[in-house]
């Protein structure tokens, strides 16, 4: 019985080996096949360089992640940051407005508003009709959206210090106006002139208005000049008219 068990102890050890043999050539056979005819030696130095390599790239895209999302980090708390500074000058907007704006629809409308659109804060002006919000956009004329762009900049102007000169430069801010309610809106930029110590260079297409401004502020003893532009041979050169 001791013999029979030595036996096959003996077997069974033998059995194992070759097991052992068959899988150790199995793995020898798929190494040759992936190295072809280098060296494991030079094949090992080959992948060695790749992972390197590989790691490398791998570094340079969690650094650029970091940084897309430094970046979008920045960019939400910027965006937070002018949607209160854009909710702080809707009250002083209002007033502005009402002065120039007859329209109850547009001088109180609730003009900027904060929503969400396709997850990004966003900003707009509505008005409400039939107790619709309607984008007022839709619904103003030329002129009035003039007055709410040149509104908006005033109430942006007088609240954020831009630069230590303080001054207005306007294009044509009441090109689709008549005289009567262009009126309004010189009223508005005499009193940032007499009261707020602003600086104001406009252009307009009209005479008229431009001689209308001047004599408001003349009334109220503030200098002004009037400049019309007119082409020579040599160019396009201002000329004072007043």
């Amino acid at each position: 019985m001791e013999k029979e068990s030595t036996n096959l102890n003996a077997i069974e050890q033998g059995l194992a080996n070759w097991h052992a043999a068959e899988k150790f050539n199995d793995i020898d056979n798929q190494i040759k096949k992936q190295i072809g005819d280098t060296s494991e030696k030079t094949y090992i130095e080959s992948l060695n360089t790749s992972v390197t390599q590989k790691n490398c790239i791998l570094q340079n895209i969690k650094a650029k992640k970091e940084a897309v999302n430094l970046f979008f980090t920045n960019v939400m708390t910027e965006s937070e940051q002018i949607h209160g500074q854009l909710n702080a000058i809707n009250e002083p907007w209002k007033g502005l407005l009402k002065r120039i704006v007859i329209n109850p629809l547009i001088s109180r409308a609730p003009l900027l508003s904060n929503t969400t659109s396709r997850n990004k804060r966003i900003a707009k002006t509505s008005a409400t009709i039939h107790n619709q919000n309607m984008n007022i956009t839709d619904i103003a004329s030329e002129a009035q959206l003039t007055d709410l762009q040149l509104t908006l900049m005033l109430s942006m102007a007088n609240r954020s210090q831009w630069t230590p000169w303080r001054a207005l430069l306007l294009d044509d801010p009441t090109q689709h106006h008549d005289l009567v309610h262009a009126s309004s809106v010189f009223d508005v930029l005499r009193d940032y002139i007499i009261d707020l110590d602003y600086q104001v260079m406009m252009s307009t297409h009209d005479s008229i208005q431009a001689k209308f401004f001047q004599r408001k502020l003349e009334n109220e003893g503030v200098p002004s000049k009037i400049y019309q532009l007119v082409t020579r041979r040599g160019g396009v050169t201002a000329e004072r008219m007043a």
